[in-house]
């Protein structure tokens, strides 16, 4: 390792208490650099570490690295905005983030602070009524103002003042047992610190790189972004260039897009495999943050032109986009041609489909990915490539028995549906109208799509793509089959149409027959794919056994 100013750098393992870690964050003394990823936890991850804690089980150790080095940093951890220091030392957070500011947020909360729809999630409780083993930390939506006393609040364990004041409301000793026994595990508990001291921003990452491979705390993109940093040097922040692409994508409903897509769209147009690269060796040097810069700025309007074109081609959202490595290669692709022929249009749309259907992705490889990236290099050259290896390289299936959100296959029948069928709302107010798909599937509350038939004994038909409506639940009581049967009796026969209920499926409504609406359903779903795949010159295999389980990732 090249040793910085001629002392290499120490790592110092240390073991210190909540009270001191903590108390080190909110006067300065460990912050975090503001490359690190925003706080990403849910409830059930804040709940599940305070469970660790309480149990005695450990939570994984923190990596500081203490320097001079002037590095920008955050305000606020979590909840909680913190001190600058008084010293000129600082110890940077390189891996804890998300654990760090759920402790000092939960733990340190003042007694003022909101309970809004932004900020209950740092409101947490102890249930003095419960055991060990069920789940005893609860979480209480906005409005809850009054907690009964048996709910003792986790802000109040380490203050000996605020204990007291909470203590006084309990009157039952043996909840008051236990609310002491979860401060004292809280109090005695032990956190192991890695300290590094000397040595240079670089030095810090690898370190990190090598004791930590497991890509929670800080990723890929944090380290890249760590290492881009310069005091003094060039004036180029890769955590923020990726958070302004992402703004730009948000724009065009595709901010969902991962930090990690977006990075690796930049390394490909840097010339970088940021996948299989030595980030301290790839990047270190001034030059390569230069090309990363000017590789930044194409990488953005790529990613734009390629969304553009998922629109285009009917990707009304990226929630439905079946595979977010698409959007990497149609943004390699567009990086090199910004104006495709009609030809390549044509290939590109084909392409897309194809592998949102023959599931390509979900088995890819990183040397997979990278032979892609030249595929679409090629293509966009107007040379012989291999897209059409990827469109040919599976049988496009049929789609799956079961609905699962997070199939590739089931998100491209939904994309078809809303493309060919255009779905309209069969209820309340918005009777007739068209369905706004971006809106229902960028909702959490809506997006899991209501069941024509919910009580059935039979799990198959239970669960088919079938039993689901691209549809808002028609409200005031009425189940979706009720509404769908209301407008066969009124003759709304296009409403039906457009959800693909065919009059042998509702004839199967009306004689309660669940089984014969999914198989009249089915076939209607499957005409449906059948009709569009084919004017593309693409063919569903009805010789393939429908599969069960359907959840594929990349």
């Amino acid at each position: 390792m090249e040793v910085a100013n001629g002392a290499a750098p120490l790592a110092k393992p240390e073991i210190v208490s909540f009270d001191e870690l903590l108390e080190d964050a909110l006067k300065g003394r460990i912050v975090v650099p503001r490359f690190q990823r925003p706080y990403v936890w849910k409830p059930t991850d804040i709940r599940k570490l305070l469970e660790s804690v309480l149990k005695g089980y450990p939570i994984g150790s923190f990596f500081l690295w203490e320097t001079e080095e002037n590095i920008e940093r955050t305000d606020k951890i979590g909840a909680i905005k913190v001190s600058e220091s008084a010293t000129s030392s600082r110890r940077y957070l390189l891996d804890g983030h998300q654990r760090l500011a759920t402790l000092l947020s939960v733990l340190m909360l003042p007694a003022n602070y909101p309970r809004g729809h932004a900020d209950w999630k740092w409101w947490v409780y102890y249930d003095l009524d419960s055991s060990l083993d069920s789940e005893p930390f609860k979480h209480f939506l906005p409005g809850n103002d009054e907690v009964d006393s048996k709910y003792f609040p986790v802000r109040s364990l380490l203050s000996t003042s605020d204990f007291l004041k909470e203590a006084r409301r309990i009157e039952n000793d043996e909840w008051l047992n236990r609310a002491d026994m979860l401060a004292r595990a809280f109090r005695d508990y032990r956190i192991p610190v890695t300290v590094m001291r000397r040595g240079s921003l670089d030095q810090a990452v690898e370190v990190f790189s090598r004791l930590n491979s497991r890509g929670v705390d800080l990723t890929r993109d944090q380290m890249a972004s760590a290492l881009t940093y310069r005091s003094g040097g060039p004036n180029f922040n890769l955590a923020d260039t990726i958070d302004g692409i992402g703004e730009k994508l948000t724009t065009l409903g595709f901010g969902n897009t991962n930090r990690k897509t977006i990075f690796l769209s930049i390394g490909a147009a840097a010339g970088i495999d940021f996948q299989r690269a030595d980030l301290v060796s790839s990047i270190r040097h001034p030059d390569k943050i230069k090309t990363l810069e000017r590789a930044s700025d194409d990488a953005a309007n790529a990613l734009e032109s390629a969304s553009r074109f998922l629109i285009n081609v009917g990707v009304i959202t990226d929630r439905l986009l079946p595979y977010t490595n698409q959007l990497l290669l149609l943004g390699h692709f567009f990086g090199k041609c910004k104006s495709p022929n009609a030809a390549q249009h044509l290939l590109l749309t084909k392409w897309f489909w194809a592998t949102s259907l023959n599931g390509w992705f979900a088995g890819a490889n990183t040397t997979d990915i990278n032979n892609g990236l030249i595929a679409m290099a090629n293509l966009a050259s107007d040379i012989e490539n291999g897209v059409e290896e990827h469109i040919k390289a599976q049988p496009i299936r049929q789609f799956p028995r079961t609905f699962d959100l997070r199939s590739a296959r089931i998100r491209a029948n939904l994309l078809i549906q809303l493309l060919v069928a255009k779905p309209r709302h069969i209820a309340g107010d918005l009777l007739g109208n068209p369905v706004d798909g971006a809106t229902i599937f960028n909702n959490e509350a809506f997006r899991n799509l209501p069941y024509v038939f919910d009580r059935i004994w039979n799990t198959d038909s239970a669960s088919s793509p079938a039993n689901r409506i691209i549809a808002l639940r028609p409200g005031n009581r009425k189940t979706v089959k009720k509404a769908l049967l209301e407008l066969a009796e009124n003759g709304h026969t296009e409403i039906l149409q457009s959800v693909c209920v065919t009059p042998p499926a509702v004839d199967a409504m009306r004689d309660n027959q669940p089984h014969l609406f999914i198989t009249a359903r089915e076939s209607e779903l499957s005409r449906l794919e059948q009709e569009f795949v084919s004017r593309l010159g693409l063919v569903i295999r009805s010789d393939i056994e429908r599969s069960y389980e359907e959840v594929d990732t990349e």
